[in-house]
């Protein structure tokens, strides 16, 4: 419970400087934190586990950290 609850409100407390989002695997509980982080104006860096089609793994891990890159910035 307390875990979820910092999970939750870290959005809303500024505690979060971006969020990583496994676009993958989703549940009513990080829906609602990716929508809080929204609503914060919090970046969002979608990550996946597995190879996307048509890429190469060069390039999906490349384009995976220029994601995460720039909600560094």
């Amino acid at each position: 419970p307390a875990a979820s609850y910092a999970f939750r409100t870290a959005p809303r407390s500024c505690a979060a400087a971006w969020l990583l989002f496994h676009r993958q695997v989703t549940s009513p509980l990080t829906d609602q934190v990716k929508q809080l982080a929204e609503r914060a104006h919090t970046p969002l860096v979608e990550m996946t586990e597995t190879l996307p089609a048509g890429m190469t793994f060069a390039a999906w891990q490349t384009s995976q950290a220029s994601a995460l890159l720039a909600a560094l910035r």
